[in-house]
């Protein structure tokens, strides 16, 4: 991202996210044991995401969990990152930008566009629509 477009994030915002980078690997691990115990099977493949749509629907039943949801973000960023690239950052932008201080995918595009994985779930949530996450992902395939 161009450096003039970002702003000074607070070192306890930034601390943060880095203690959401840090602690990925083990909240996934947890994430993807749970839903393997509830009869889904989750790979990080782009099929998976089907999968993953699916035990969204079982496990929300209506009722909004923030730490799911939280995790959910999380495995759908991963998949994301695993199969169009980039990495975790904390967004930026500025107080105006959509996704200011969310965690993000960016770099992976010669762009300066991100994927937020917390944004895209919950659009998800609201809407139920079969496929949508895996569209998600793919409409940021470059070339």
């Amino acid at each position: 991202m161009n450096d003039k477009c970002r702003i000074h994030i607070p070192a306890e915002d930034q601390e943060k996210f880095e203690q959401f980078v840090f602690e990925m690997d083990d909240v996934l691990e947890d994430f993807v044991s749970g839903a393997r115990h509830a009869g889904f099977a989750l790979d990080y493949s782009m099929e998976s995401l089907d999968v993953f749509e699916r035990y969204l629907a079982a496990v929300s039943k209506g009722s909004q969990d923030s730490e799911t949801e939280n995790r959910a973000a999380r495995y759908l960023g991963e998949v994301f990152r695993k199969h169009i690239g980039g990495q975790w950052e904390l967004c930026a932008k500025g107080p105006n930008y959509l996704f200011f201080k969310l965690p993000v995918i960016g770099g992976y595009s010669d762009r300066s566009t991100e994927f937020c994985p917390i944004e895209v779930l919950g659009n998800f949530l609201q809407r139920m629509q079969p496929g949508m996450l895996r569209r998600a992902v793919e409409s940021h395939r470059v070339g």
